[in-house]
């Protein structure tokens, strides 16, 4: 098991207009499960929170989804607007080796990875 780390999901991701298609839905939680949760050196690069250092084929092996469902679904993830319609869901920078993912608001999302222990005496 590679990380013990958790990550939130809000509800009103059901309300996202790719909720319903199972490719599009599967990669965006892909993408927020393997995104960095802080800033990463990685081959001379600088890595910013939120981003995956990934290839098509790569995502397509860890998904199980073809290189064209992951095609489709990076189009749509581009092209649609977050729950509140402040930016892109994803970007993307592309080399001839790999590509780099950022997902928006990944801080907003996630927030602070710190463990919150709440407990409440009876």
């Amino acid at each position: 098991m590679e990380g013990n780390r958790w990550v939130k999901e809000w509800e009103s991701i059901t309300e996202w207009e790719w909720y319903k298609d199972l490719p599009t839905c599967h990669l965006f939680r892909h993408l927020i499960l393997k995104a960095q949760f802080k800033e990463t050196k990685w081959q001379g690069l600088t890595i910013p929170v939120g981003c995956v250092v990934t290839s098509r084929a790569r995502l397509s092996s860890e998904t199980g989804l073809s290189e064209q469902q992951i095609r489709t679904a990076i189009k749509h993830l581009e092209k649609s607007k977050n729950i509140e319609n402040l930016t892109k869901i994803i970007t993307k920078k592309k080399t001839s080796k790999f590509s780099i993912y950022k997902v928006n608001n990944y801080t907003k999302f996630q927030g602070s990875n710190q463990v919150v222990n709440h407990i409440q005496e009876r």
